[in-house]
């Protein structure tokens, strides 16, 4: 059960990290400062410290979100052998506004980065729970992951610019029939 510290901390967190994606939309990461992130979230700078270290880990629990629960999800489509792809496309069909705001916006380079740095680790956790394929043994988990991540971030963007012409389950039959070779498990 939740105690009343933990809902207030989860509702700081959302309070902050939807501040950030705000601002992000509308200036450079550079020009946000934390003064800005914590009148926008409408918090104090003691609440703001005692749940972030500055801005930056900020944009890294925002990109986090969005891999948040990837794992969990019904879709660990077979041919990328335990990716979350179609719930990662299910998640950015329901924030589709929000990370299409993301794509051309100034801050948005800073928020893509730090999405491949969380979609690299979350692969490479996947690559962890895979028995090992001796073909490809000479491929290093860390390489296979980088691969992965920007190829799907990638096609996440592509798709997201277009207008979505594609469901998230077919984008996530495409990408498993582009991957097999790559993903883990396959």
């Amino acid at each position: 059960m939740a105690t009343g510290d933990d809902r207030r901390s989860r509702r700081t967190r959302r309070l902050v990290t939807a501040a950030m994606a705000q601002l992000l939309q509308e200036r450079p990461f550079e020009q946000i400062t934390v003064q800005a992130i914590i009148d926008r979230a409408d918090i104090g700078r003691a609440t703001f410290y005692h749940h972030f270290r500055d801005k930056l880990d900020v944009v890294d629990a925002v990109s986090a979100e969005m891999f948040e629960g990837l794992h969990d999800a019904d879709d660990t489509l077979g041919a990328s052998g335990g990716l979350p792809v179609l719930g990662l496309f299910r998640h950015a069909a329901e924030r589709a506004t929000s990370l299409r705001a993301m794509l051309d916006t100034p801050g948005g380079s800073v928020f893509w980065a730090q999405s491949h740095a969380a979609l690299t680790a979350a692969i490479e956790g996947a690559l962890a729970m895979t028995p090992p394929d001796p073909t490809r043994a000479a491929v290093p988990a860390a390489i296979r992951a980088q691969f992965l991540a920007g190829a799907l971030l990638g096609t996440l963007q592509w798709w997201l610019r277009t207008g979505m012409p594609y469901t998230p389950e077919q984008m996530a039959a495409f990408f498993g029939a582009l991957t097999p070779s790559s993903a883990p498990g396959a």
